[in-house]
């Protein structure tokens, strides 16, 4: 064989492994994971000229369904008081969009507070929590702050 005739075979040879290289190659598993929507509550409470806001995403929770569970938030900024027994309080908003308006409550505590997260996903009051018993979690109340937490992440 010629050294063109042998170039030309190569390339022949070579051609469908380099357009497999180039097509998109993404699984079902991949695709599934770039379609999952954030699902991330969030609350804010009043600090001096401003306020600070706790967000805690509930995005990997199975079987956490926004459209019928609620998520509520307290500890010492509220004075301990029972998860739902003061919705107006407690009820964290589902973020929809940029648009999404999130409350603003006066806290009982401000410097550093305790606090942590409870659903009726898991069950009502405070057997709905994150985790039973300690840690809690803690933050400082400061104007601007943005709280950020993922649902079941124990603090150390």
């Amino acid at each position: 064989m010629s050294l063109n005739k042998l170039t030309i075979l190569f390339a022949a040879l070579l051609l469908p492994f380099a357009l497999m290289s180039c097509s998109d190659n993404t699984t079902g598993a991949e695709e599934e994971e770039e379609e999952t929507t954030e699902v991330v509550y969030a609350l804010s409470f009043t600090e001096g000229d401003g306020v600070a806001t706790f967000f805690v995403d509930m995005t990997d929770i199975e079987g956490f369904d926004p459209a019928t569970h609620k998520v509520y938030i307290t500890g010492s900024l509220l004075n301990w008081t029972e998860p739902g027994t003061e919705p107006d309080r407690q009820e964290m908003v589902l973020i929809e969009d940029a648009s999404t308006e999130i409350p603003v409550v006066t806290p009982e505590a401000t410097g550093e507070v305790a606090y942590k997260y409870f659903s009726d996903f898991v069950a009502q009051g405070w057997d709905g929590g994150e985790w039973a018993g300690d840690p809690n979690r803690t933050a400082t109340l400061t104007a601007g702050a943005e709280i950020q937490d993922i649902w079941g992440d124990q603090p150390e």
